[in-house]
């Protein structure tokens, strides 16, 4: 029976370590890839929620420009003095549905 010397084991150290870091590089690469499997859903499950919320703001946005027409062409609104109390109560509507605040302001120059 020969026994090992010190380079050989010098060698068996360096082998175990290389093959140690080779399977740890391995593992970290496979989380780095499930992480980013994960990461990607999220953005496309986030994605898709601002669609759907782009979606209610316009429609919430063309429901109020058309109840403005309305209310315009029912009181046969003559000056833009006329027509702000109306706008300013269809911005209230939709206010009250989207569950925050939409700012109006009035220019101060008239045309």
């Amino acid at each position: 029976m020969t026994l090992a010397t010190a380079t050989d084991i010098e060698r068996m150290h360096a082998a175990a370590r290389q093959q140690g870091y080779a399977a740890g590089h391995a593992e970290g690469i496979a989380e780095v890839r499930r992480s980013a499997a994960r990461i990607d859903a999220l953005v496309t499950s986030l994605q898709q929620a601002i669609k759907e919320i782009d979606q209610n703001i316009a429609d919430q946005l063309l429901a109020t420009a058309v109840e403005i027409a309305n209310r315009c062409c029912d009181k046969a609104c003559a000056s833009a003095g006329d027509v702000l109390p109306v706008v300013k109560e269809a911005v209230a509507t939709l206010n009250a549905h989207l569950g925050h605040q939409c700012f109006l302001s009035t220019p101060t120059t008239r045309y």
